[in-house]
């Protein structure tokens, strides 16, 4: 990977004792705030069979407590059931943060986390009312709005239009919470490099962005390769909330075969245009 997040080249070791993996490759970590001494990983981007992930919720929840992580968000697409069933499974053992993958009328993802359930799309609203109306609900549901892998090419997502429109909606629900600065399944996809342009968009427009998260975007089986770091005197919401979170990401690729990569593609365009189609 030529790809840098910059500012600290690993981890200081007293940062990641709580984590199995020792060196950390790649970290970001806001210039305005200082980098804690003693930090925790959370995995916020996870996929399930709930949707078209290859781990069960549970598995999801074993691996992610036995690769250490703190926190784990499932963000099935368009459901919030498998992220019930593992806050379920995982008990006091593991932070689960429900989730969902939200997909708007134009095809566009963004992660809901921390809704208080979930709302079906209204099919009588198209294209930039139905975006603004789930962003809304989200926020009305006690939930926050993260943008997913934004600008990438290679999944439906929020793109330059569709941020500003969003951080200038005169509806004070309206907004962005967060901004997935490092997607793993962007790094792993040669057919979508926009990981670089999308950290150096966040830093220009940080103010209006909220938090900087990172997630694996895990529909294999891997977790913890891409993960929100966070104060360890914090719970994952709290740091947050207060934007006081970075992002690393392990150097380890999961790139799968071109006979699974290009069919993944393609059905993550098909469920978007079925979605819209509804």
């Amino acid at each position: 990977m030529n790809f840098h997040l910059k500012l600290y080249s690993k981890l200081p070791a007293t940062a990641i004792s709580c984590y199995n993996q020792s060196i950390m490759q790649e970290i970001y970590w806001p210039e305005y705030i200082e980098m804690p001494v003693k930090l925790k990983l959370a995995d916020l981007h996870i996929h399930t069979t709930g949707s078209d992930g290859k781990l069960t919720p549970r598995e999801a929840v074993d691996r992610a407590i036995d690769g250490g992580l703190a926190a784990i968000a499932i963000t099935d697409h368009d459901t919030i059931e498998p992220a019930l069933e593992a806050m379920a499974y995982a008990g006091n053992r593991l932070t689960v943060i429900p989730g969902v993958e939200r997909t708007d009328s134009l095809l566009r993802h963004h992660l809901a986390l921390f809704p208080d359930g979930f709302t079906d799309n209204p099919a009588s609203l198209k294209k930039w009312e139905r975006l603004a109306w789930m962003v809304q609900d989200t926020h009305e549901l006690g939930g926050k709005v993260y943008a997913s892998h934004p600008h990438s090419m290679a999944t439906p997502s929020l793109g330059r239009r569709a941020i500003f429109f969003l951080i200038k909606h005169s509806n004070p629900l309206v907004y962005i919470d967060g901004f997935e600065v490092f997607n793993g399944a962007v790094a792993d996809n040669p057919f979508g490099r926009s990981n670089e342009k999308t950290l150096d968009f966040y830093r220009r427009y940080r103010p209006y962005l909220g938090a900087a998260i990172g997630g694996t975007d895990s529909h294999r089986k891997k977790l913890g390769r891409v993960v929100t770091i966070f104060p360890a005197n914090m719970s994952i919401k709290e740091a947050l909330e207060s934007g006081t979170t970075g992002v690393a990401f392990s150097g380890e690729t999961d790139t799968p075969p071109l006979c699974e990569l290009i069919p993944q593609t393609l059905s993550s365009w098909y469920h978007a245009f079925k979605l819209h189609r509804s």
